[in-house]
């Protein structure tokens, strides 16, 4: 299926629909101007004194009214009842059930209306902003942070209506020793009427060895999203895309990652290349905190080998070789489930989240080849995808005001005990996993061997790991917290253990099944970050290890 044309013509038409430059700045001033009047007005509301403010997700029931303003911060609003008075969500949804009704004007920033009718169930103003908004609460009051560089809003947008269209100049991911800082650029447009719509063209360019254009150096990502319903409760998405990837994301943020890579020159990830295009159908649930998704894809994966970008440190140490990822096209139907009952997104302190989905590989044909060194044997193999999983449960308990319990199962591999391909194995162990053992300690003996492409012949040149880690793994952690009141900034105390398995299938004696391996540590919080110390119980391949992390381990 060529895709090209499709996407060169939704380029243009994005890029069609921009004003011309007189009037995108009159426009733009104009808009500036009315957002930040919008915005000063709702955090106003937000800090009247007068105001019932929620923090997390908050759920008001049929049958009752509250009278006065009230206010969400981080997190959705269900209404069922009654709000006399305006009302102000700050990086939430409003929800609304079948009896809801808001008498005053409606202020929501960095999320959506949904339900049947909500426009009309509100009597005074609504002003929907879907970009999040930065925020920190200080002295009991909530303020507006600036934003970043990138997130600025740009001179060249220009909203008409209710449609918005500007350009996009943002990082596509981390940085990696892959693409160095891969950059999007493009257009998006949205359109908020009663079904929404959200079309984004972009290009990405790869920053690893200075400024290149090459044909590898350039990808794509082109995204349409489109409301059904009338009520915000499904949306269809067709997705376009030529990306680099990670493998996993090994329980690490981007900002993480990229900081690890540029100040240690040590990447979190390893990566593969993809390039293909998807077909989504998501639910959103009104009244269950439940969403289902059902994915189709047909995409090309191909290895990838470390670049050359440049870092604050270490620069004569070369980077950890890439694994060999299976080659050629898969065309695979994934199914996923999401359960969130959590009361806050970025710190929760009550309810659960899990997430759980089945991917099936329905078509395509992937393979390894090359020379695997440890034996001097020449292979070429089929990989068969088969059909994996991956189940992640989470839940968060108050104890008491001062003291929290969280803990996390998380399974995932194969479900038909046969090997997968390198880019869809697993590993644990480091930072993001079981902290008190190595990087990647478990992993299978996938690196034990590894690939030569045909291509190369010098010894000197580059090789690739013939395996990444896994065909399944399992991990559990939990973790016990005490606030020390009386201290400054109330930091918390934490404890915390891990323990973590691996499984490898296939005839590859390399390979072999990975020992429970148990980790316990102390860590020390304030907000986001916090600083850890960590010791393995058993398989003692590591002493102490001392980290820090700049958002909660799980």
């Amino acid at each position: 299926m060529k895709l090209r044309p499709f996407f060169l013509l939704l380029t243009l038409a994005i890029l069609a629909g921009l004003p011309s430059a007189p009037v995108v700045a009159q426009t733009f001033m104009a808009d500036q101007e009315r957002r930040a009047e919008e915005r000063a007005t709702a955090f106003r509301i937000l800090n009247d004194a007068r105001a019932l403010r929620f923090t997390g997700d908050a759920r008001i029931p049929a049958g009752k009214t509250l009278e006065g303003p009230v206010g969400v911060v981080g997190g959705n609003l269900t209404l069922g009842g009654v709000i006399d008075g305006d009302v102000v969500i700050l990086n939430g949804d409003l929800i609304l059930e079948d009896e809801a009704a808001i008498r005053g004007n409606l202020f929501i920033l960095g999320g959506s209306l949904r339900g049947d009718g909500g426009a009309e169930r509100v009597t005074g103003q609504i002003v929907a902003h879907t970009a999040r908004a930065p925020y920190q609460i200080r002295g009991g009051r909530v303020e507006e942070v600036a934003v970043g560089l990138f997130e600025r809003p740009s001179p060249l947008g220009a909203e008409v209506g209710q449609v918005t269209l500007r350009p996009i100049l943002r990082n596509a991911g981390a940085f990696n020793r892959v693409e160095g800082l891969p950059l999007r650029l493009g257009g998006r447009l949205e359109y908020t009427g009663r079904n929404p719509l959200e079309i984004e063209a972009a290009a990405i360019w790869r920053s690893a060895s200075g400024f290149n254009l090459e044909r590898e150096r350039l990808g794509h990502d082109v995204r349409w999203n489109q409301a059904l319903g009338g009520s915000g409760q499904a949306q269809l998405g067709l997705r376009l895309f030529d990306e680099i990837v990670p493998v996993e994301d090994r329980g690490m943020r981007s900002v993480e990652s990229s900081l690890s890579t540029f100040l240690l020159r040590r990447d979190q990830h390893d990566h593969f290349r993809r390039k293909g295009w998807s077909l989504t159908m998501e639910g959103r649930g009104v009244r269950q905190p439940v969403q289902p998704r059902i994915e189709y894809r047909e995409e090309t994966h191909r290895s990838v080998t470390p670049g050359d970008p440049w870092t604050l440190r270490d620069r004569d140490i070369p980077w950890r070789p890439q694994p060999a990822a299976a080659t050629g096209s898969v065309r695979s139907l994934r199914g996923s489930l999401t359960l969130d009952t959590r009361n806050d997104r970025r710190e929760p302190t009550t309810g659960w989240w899990a997430e759980g989905w089945i991917r099936r590989r329905v078509g395509g044909d992937l393979t390894t080849q090359g020379t695997v060194l440890a034996t001097g044997a020449t292979t070429s193999e089929s990989i068969s995808l088969g059909t994996d999983g991956h189940l992640d449960v989470r839940q968060y308990l108050r104890l008491s005001p001062e003291t929290r319990l969280r803990w996390q199962f998380q399974l995932s591999g194969a479900l038909n005990r046969e090997p997968l391909p390198a880019q869809y194995q697993r590993t644990l162990g480091g930072e993001g996993s079981l902290p008190g053992h190595p990087f990647m300690a478990v992993d299978c003996g996938a690196r034990r061997a590894v690939h030569i492409a045909d291509s190369w012949i010098l010894p000197e040149e580059p090789f690739s790991f013939a395996h990444y880690g896994c065909d399944a793994v399992a991990l559990g952690r939990i973790e016990l917290s005490q606030t020390l009141q009386g201290t400054p900034f109330a930091p918390s105390l934490m404890i915390f253990l891990g323990a973590g398995k691996g499984w490898a299938y296939g005839t590859d004696v390399l390979r072999q099944h990975e020992p429970l391996r148990t980790d316990m540590g102390v860590g020390l919080t304030a907000g986001s970050l916090g600083m850890y110390w960590a010791w393995p119980l058993n398989e003692r391949d590591r002493s102490l290890n001392f980290f820090i992390r700049l958002n909660p381990r799980f």
